[in-house]
């Protein structure tokens, strides 16, 4: 080229641009190089996605779980993949229901069978005692009894079906003494009567519940029958007897109100000073025992 001052000719050296090569990245000994993802080209985990919907919509917990831990896995594996939120909350609420369902499980089945439990052993009871179609021959009315008591007196006969149950409370005869009331108690199937003058009258074997219970015996015999005992003060000693059978009884209990069961009965016994017992009661149920804790 002309310089343009002195018009004399000038060379000019080329220049040509170079691109620098890019230095390979240094890698440890015995890994292969990791690529780095491409702007734009990270995606989320579909099975992810499938964990969490699984898990809020109930359609199954172990579709759910098997789904959380294949996509974390994939996730830790593959870069371009995202979603490890979804997965992990996919996980937690599977848990959370898995735990919560097999707690309710537990306590449905400890309560249904205690339930049943219950039910079982009130069934029995009342088969036994509180059912006239279970009961035996030897327990209905016997006609030569039936007359024997037209002379034992006042209050006492065999015939406590067709007998009226006095409205006011328990009176009677224990034993040849006359017997009023003082208390009635109810502890462990056994129902007592005690009087002021130290005499007592026990109905056993009656089962841990009483209430809104009827039962009627004559000329009761036979093991299913409640033991009767009557207790009385002699010289300062006290003196009892016991009835299996031979005796007539007609014990009705209301339901319960609060702890207070309202019950009535009529009870002839065989003995030779003919005792009975005639009237209503009222019993007043324990407070219940606080559970101990586990």
């Amino acid at each position: 080229m002309l310089c343009p001052s002195c018009g004399a000719n000038l060379t000019v050296p080329h220049l040509m641009s170079e691109t620098p090569t890019p230095t390979p990245p240094v890698l440890e000994s015995g890994k292969d190089p990791v690529p780095a993802p491409a702007p734009g080209a990270q995606r989320t985990s579909g099975l992810a996605i499938a964990s969490l919907i699984c898990s809020l919509t109930c359609i199954g917990l172990v579709p759910a779980i098997i789904c959380g831990h294949l996509a974390r896995s994939r996730i830790r594996r593959d870069p371009t993949l995202t979603g490890r939120g979804f997965a992990t909350a996919g996980l937690i609420i599977s848990y959370a229901t898995v735990i919560f369902a097999v707690g309710v499980s537990a306590y449905v089945v400890t309560w249904w069978s205690a339930t049943f439990k219950e039910a079982l052993q009130e069934a029995r009871v009342s088969i036994v005692t509180n059912s006239p179609s279970y009961m035996p021959a030897s327990m209905q009315m016997v006609t030569n009894e039936s007359e024997q008591a037209s002379s034992a007196g006042p209050g006492w006969t065999l015939d406590v079906m067709h007998a009226a149950i006095p409205d006011d409370p328990v009176v009677g005869s224990v034993h040849g003494a006359d017997f009023q009331i003082k208390r009635a108690l109810f502890r462990n199937g056994i129902l007592r009567f005690l009087s002021a003058d130290g005499q007592w009258v026990l109905v056993r074997d009656l089962g841990d519940s009483i209430a809104n219970r009827s039962l009627e015996f004559q000329t009761a015999s036979g093991d299913i029958a409640p033991k009767i005992e009557i207790g009385w003060m002699e010289d300062g000693q006290k003196k009892s007897e016991t009835f299996q059978n031979g005796y007539a009884m007609e014990l009705k209990f209301d339901h319960a109100k609060g702890r207070k069961i309202h019950g009535q009965i009529y009870l002839c016994l065989p003995d030779d000073s003919k005792s009975y017992v005639a009237g209503t009661f009222t019993i007043v149920l324990p407070k219940p025992k606080p559970k101990a804790a586990q």
